[in-house]
């Protein structure tokens, strides 16, 4: 197991290669308000300043769309601070992927995710490319985005339609 509060031995795992790719994530619901800042922000920064210390050439980090420093909600503000920290890290090159709902079975309950799933066919006929993104369709994307060159230093944002987007032009 990976001890994210380590950043010594963070950075002697991450050591020896060029790309990284950060999903941390948890809910409130099911790590409180303190575990779920710890997870999200804490331990995803840790990663990333012990990537940046092994030499980590391209930093790619699962966000969120709406992801906002001075957001009023948690969730929002901590991926803002993530996004606006991992940037200002120096990288040769940073890729954040903003999706929105993300779209995968998942074992325990959920209760509001289901309410929205019910909802989610209507919100992806009115916004195809907007709503929702397949947790596979993302992993696509971010690992088709690796294999691209890239001014450096380059920072990139991608928004739920960009991923969509860029995969489907690699399926043609």
């Amino acid at each position: 197991p990976i001890d994210f509060e380590n950043e010594e031995q963070l950075k002697t795992d991450f050591a020896g290669f060029t790309h990284a790719f950060s999903c941390l994530g948890t809910t409130r619901s099911k790590s409180g308000k303190d575990g779920f800042y710890k997870i999200d922000h804490d331990y995803a920064l840790n990663a990333a300043r012990a990537c940046k210390e092994a030499g980590i050439e391209h930093y790619s980090i699962v966000s969120s769309a709406g992801a906002n420093k001075a957001s009023r909600f948690l969730y929002t503000r901590a991926k803002g601070e993530v996004d606006s920290d991992v940037l200002g890290m120096g990288f040769p090159r940073v890729s954040v992927f903003r999706p929105a709902m993300l779209e995968c079975r998942r074992d325990e309950a959920r209760p509001l995710e289901k309410l929205a799933s019910y909802a989610l066919p209507l919100f992806k006929l009115a916004m195809p490319m907007s709503a929702a993104i397949p947790t596979s369709t993302l992993a696509w994307a971010m690992v088709i985005n690796s294999f691209g060159k890239a001014e450096t230093p380059a920072t990139e944002t991608f928004s739920n339609s960009d991923m969509l987007e860029k995969f489907q032009k690699a399926k043609k």
